[in-house]
């Protein structure tokens, strides 16, 4: 599980003193179309004629969600009767094929969609192009018989092959289902209750060779999901929703989230096991049809899937572009209306301008670098003075033991008030808190040492309790010079991500 760093140190000393060991280093606290693939004509792809540009994105679409489709089915297979199957879903209901495309890169089969009345104009005849006359290859089919009507099984089985179904009683069961299938023991949850992050996590799941499973917004409502996330071997949580439902579970996972879905897309991209990628797609963030279709075909090229506002390109995603270092294309899937001629001309103009951002990267990589190693200075210290604080309290015990073997003592009361002013120190909640508390304690201990009434035998214990709190206050100070150094470091990090940002806002117009 991710975790932010405590903002007070007084935080960090109660954990090292619960601990009793050395902390690990904290992590960086954050600082602060339709989506049908519609095009002009069945083109299979096309290229941006942004001029001087040093790479070039292409274009696979067709007519509509269902063409563009069958585009990148001849695209994943070009020769006839390659495929070792075909999995087909419903082009206008997501919810059965969230979980699709580790199912069909696992079957090394083509992902098509149909009308769930009816089977689509030109489904068939790419189903027969792509499984040529072996009878024993299979079309599954996602989603029960109301999502797909018995009527399209029928006209799939007069094509010749063996069909299944897939389909259990609520998208959750069939995502379960297909996962079952796949025979996966590692899970890559997303929620059920959009289509965004699932489809964004599935070149992930495809490349790991995970199952995607659903939760139900920030809740794991399946029982039997639950027990598949408790029993996998690894886990990754994709989108803020999915890390809540996980959280909730006590599962250890890897999260990849963003404040929206195209951050979320852009941290599954650069964060996970696709970041040396060599391939991106991108396609509308805004419907299904065309990133289902997309991550599929990300997946064969052991790519990446990226969304974007499909009128101008979203910020996350031209930042991913750039933050991918082994990218060599870009495919933009879905026509003219799901994503702009005018987001295809940004995608070329941020790659080309990908030199230019590249110094601040580097830079910003060093600042990152430096941040990590100042936070890691600033932990030591906090260990350092909480093992002070430990042998100030042993004194302070000590010194009670001391004034107990004195009756006619007359230092009881600014013994207590030492005591009670090391527990504010204990109990400190934030850095005042702290501070003014340490104060306190200096007060308390000057007094007892000034008390000329104090025995011999409690005079030496109030000494060496002032000597061991010599040791707080310089740890103190040590960590308050670490955590300066630190703020500095990552104030500079958080300056070299802005400036990114801003670069990359002005190549793309933003």
């Amino acid at each position: 599980m991710t975790k932010n760093r405590p903002t007070a140190v007084a935080a960090l000393v109660a954990a090292a003193l619960a601990a009793g060991t050395i902390a690990a280093a904290p992590a960086l606290a954050a600082d602060g179309g339709s989506g049908s693939a519609t095009g002009s004509g069945s083109a299979t792809s096309s290229t941006a004629s942004t001029a001087g540009t040093a790479a070039k994105s292409v274009r696979i679409s067709g007519a509509d969600r269902y063409a563009t489709a069958i585009q990148a089915s001849l695209k994943d297979f070009p020769t006839a009767g390659s495929a070792h199957g075909v999995v087909i879903a419903r082009g206008d209901l997501y919810v059965d094929a969230l979980a699709g495309t580790p199912l069909a890169t696992a079957k090394h089969a083509a992902l098509l969609l149909t009308d769930g009345k009816s089977l689509t104009d030109g489904v068939g005849t790419e189903i027969q192009r792509v499984l040529g006359s072996d009878s024993a290859k299979t079309v599954t089919i996602l989603g029960g018989p109301d999502a797909v009507s018995p009527q399209v099984e029928a006209q799939l089985k007069a094509l010749g092959h063996q069909v299944t179904r897939i389909g259990g009683t609520d998208r959750y069961a069939t995502a379960l289902d297909i996962a079952g299938t796949s025979g996966a023991k590692t899970a890559v949850v997303a929620t059920g209750t959009d289509f965004a992050d699932a489809l964004a996590a599935g070149p992930l799941a495809a490349y790991q060779g995970s199952a995607i499973v659903l939760s139900n917004g920030s809740t794991v409502t399946d029982a039997g999901t639950a027990a598949f996330i408790a029993h996998a071997a690894q886990v990754t949580s994709v989108g803020q929703p999915a890390v809540d439902a996980v959280h909730k579970l006590k599962v250890n996972d890897t999260e990849l989230a963003g404040a929206d879905r195209y951050a979320t897309a852009e941290a599954v991209a650069t964060q996970s096991a696709l970041k040396d990628a060599k391939s991106a797609v991108v396609a509308t963030g805004a419907d299904f049809a065309d990133p289902l279709v997309g991550g599929v075909y990300a997946a064969y090229n052991k790519g990446a899937l990226l969304m974007t506002d499909g009128a101008k390109l979203s910020l996350p995603t031209a930042r991913a572009l750039l933050e991918m270092p082994g990218l060599g294309g870009t495919t933009i899937v879905g026509g003219t209306d799901a994503v702009s001629q005018g987001v295809q001309n940004s995608i070329d103009t941020v790659l080309a301008g990908a030199p230019q951002i590249q110094s601040l990267r580097d830079f910003q990589v060093q600042a990152q670098k430096q941040a990590k190693t100042d936070r890691e200075a600033v932990t030591i210290t906090v260990n350092i003075l909480a093992d002070q604080l430990t042998a100030a309290a042993d004194a302070l015990s000590a010194l009670t033991n001391a004034v107990k073997q004195n009756p006619d003592t007359h230092i009881g009361d600014p013994l207590l008030k030492l005591a009670d002013a090391l527990t504010a120190v204990l109990d400190a909640k934030d850095d005042n808190a702290l501070y003014t508390a340490m104060q306190n304690v200096d007060l308390a201990s000057r007094a007892l040492g000034a008390d000329p009434d104090a025995t011999p035998a409690e005079q030496a214990a109030v000494s060496a309790f002032t000597t061991k709190w010599g040791g707080v206050a310089n740890a103190y100070a040590n960590y308050q010079k670490a955590e300066a150094t630190a703020h500095m470091s990552d104030t500079r990090a958080s300056d070299a991500q802005r400036a990114i940002d801003e670069a990359i806002a002005k190549l793309i117009g933003a």
